[in-house]
């Protein structure tokens, strides 16, 4: 991995303390395709992709005008390389996590990568495993300086789906959990994951047993798993819809968002596990009157 000088991304960001607003153009002829972006301490952003049809991912690097401080690119330009999310770290630097093929062609792998504050790699772990096309969703930095992983379809089992690995702060493996089904769901889809200095919860949603329902399992910080809910099994009702990501008040309940027949959803249940909220956000939608309502 070596830093280039190249242009990736499209990007549109507002400025509301002056009224000022710029639109900047990142990677002509590169085929870039942007997924995550977060802003940093100096008000500039990291941005994060893909370009020459996912042989690289690419980080960029902008200050609070979008002008290019710096990026890099990840992969060997042979195989594919698809990073998911990057998240600043407690030390200034950046944690990724993503799916490659680069070691088991044409099957991919997860991956979790840490970099120090000027982009420079320090610590990369790639999870291989034989026969299987696994990937990594999301990564999150823990309460006690170390990361982890979620990642889907590593193992020997094809009905395990869901993984979550824990890593010290210098990248090696502490402990390795999988969430097994159990004899009715199935086909689930991992979206993202909450760490806060109690509990992890990981976002997904699943088939029910033909229906397409919100999933959630949470665990404490050793990944031992508390709870689980798939959203309105309770009630009987049939589609409930897609969970994407999900965050945590005060009071410690969640709120989750997701999709719903093609509109946004938004979720809420306790920290315990319990529904709470169901709601369709749709301008003119009479909630009165709606079946889903919990």
């Amino acid at each position: 991995m070596r830093k280039v000088c190249c242009l990736l991304f499209v990007v549109q960001c507002f400025n509301p303390l002056f009224s000022q607003d710029w639109i900047r153009y990142y990677g002509f002829g590169l085929h870039p395709h942007s997924s995550y972006c977060i802003e940093q301490y100096d008000k500039g952003y990291i941005l994060l992709g893909n370009i020459n049809n996912y042989k690289y991912g690419w980080i960029v690097k902008t200050d609070i005008n979008g002008n290019k401080l710096w990026d890099l690119k990840i992969g060997d330009g042979t195989n594919e390389t698809m990073p998911s999310v990057i998240e600043q770290t407690t030390d200034c630097g950046f944690v990724l996590s993503g799916t490659t093929s680069i070691y088991n062609s044409p099957h991919t792998d997860p991956f979790i990568m840490k970099l120090n504050s000027c982009g420079e790699q320090e610590w990369c772990k790639v999870l291989i495993h034989d026969n299987e096309s696994d990937g990594g969703y999301s990564v999150k930095q823990t309460n006690d300086g170390g990361f982890v992983l979620l990642a889907e379809l590593y193992g020997n089992d094809p009905n395990d789906r869901i993984h979550l690995f824990k890593f010290d702060s210098g990248g090696e493996l502490f402990w390795h959990k999988i969430y097994s089904r159990d004899s009715i769901i199935y086909g689930e889809i991992l979206r993202s994951l909450y760490v806060d200095t109690t509990n992890f919860l990981i976002t997904a949603f699943c088939y029910y047993p033909n229906w397409i329902k919100p999933y959630y399992i949470q665990t404490d910080t050793s990944g031992e798993e508390t709870w689980r809910l798939v959203y309105s099994q309770h009630t009987g009702l049939g589609y409930v819809g897609e969970a994407w990501a999900t965050v945590r008040d005060k009071f410690g309940n969640y709120y989750s968002a997701g999709r719903r027949e093609g509109s946004p959803e938004l979720l809420k249940f306790s920290g315990n596990g319990y529904e709470m909220m169901n709601l369709i956000m749709v301008a003119g939608w009479d909630i009165s009157s709606s079946p889903y309502l919990i």
